[in-house]
């Protein structure tokens, strides 16, 4: 069961290209995509769940081109949790998480335990519009775990810094939520900015250069060095510990 990106080179306009040549193969558990402002890292999870087409490679699931598969075909293996969810209409919160069920076979419980997996159950009747922007985030988390409940096969969670806005306490709570469905074979790929986020949850870590270009791809230990980040971020980071706890800090020289 594994999500690979073969040579995959993609521009949104002919001249410039915003990923090239990567070649990662993806398998269950959590990777972590990393990189600087511009590093392709939203690009390469549309181009992951077929919202993009590579302008050159070929990106599978299974051996199966991703474009290959049909709309329900996708929806039952494949959920994407973008950077901000926006409806054109007031629906609550229940039928927005309801509509990761349109492509799979209608489940009022896969909605419920989505809810309840992100602490939503007590605003499944506000309208998704009148929340926070961390409680919008938690609702697209609960509406790609909803499309994923009973799926069979390979199942794939595709996450654009999903917890950008949440509070400390529900963003340890969604990592938790990831990590128990990477441990039911789930592949999840997650773009993060925040480091420690990465540092924490991933099991490997793609690294993307300003470029485009895969810098790293390898287990977590080997990719989050401050080595490895300084040249890729192009500033210096250091390893701080302290009480059992590390993180990672930038600083500058002098």
């Amino acid at each position: 069961m594994t999500l690979r990106f073969d040579n995959v080179s993609f521009a949104y306009h002919k001249s410039c290209d915003v990923l090239r040549e990567i070649d990662v193969e993806c398998r269950p558990g959590i990777t972590a995509i990393i990189g600087p402002n511009g590093a392709g890292k939203s690009t390469l999870l549309r181009l992951a769940c077929g919202l993009n087409t590579p302008r050159a490679g070929n990106v599978s699931l299974d051996r199966t081109s991703v474009t290959a598969f049909s709309a329900p075909q996708r929806a039952q293996r494949i959920a994407f949790i973008p950077q901000r969810s926006r409806v054109a209409m007031p629906f609550t919160v229940q039928a927005f998480v309801r509509f990761g069920r349109l492509r799979c076979s209608s489940s009022e419980g896969a909605v419920a335990r989505a809810l309840e997996a992100v602490e939503l159950d007590d605003q499944r009747d506000r309208p998704l519009h009148e929340l926070s922007v961390g409680q919008q985030q938690r609702a697209g988390v609960a509406r790609a775990i909803a499309q994923l409940d009973g799926a069979t096969g390979s199942r794939v969670l595709l996450a654009d810094e999903p917890t950008s806005a949440m509070d400390p306490a529900h963003r340890l709570m969604v990592g938790e939520v990831f990590q128990s469905l990477a441990n039911t074979g789930v592949t999840i790929l997650l773009s993060s900015h925040d480091l420690n986020e990465a540092n924490a949850l991933a099991d490997r870590v793609l690294l993307l250069s300003g470029d485009g270009t895969v810098a790293a791809h390898a287990e977590r230990e080997r990719v989050m060095e401050p080595g490895v980040l300084s040249r890729a971020f192009g500033v210096e980071m250091r390893r701080l510990r302290d009480q059992g706890v590390e993180a990672l800090v930038p600083t500058r020289n002098g």
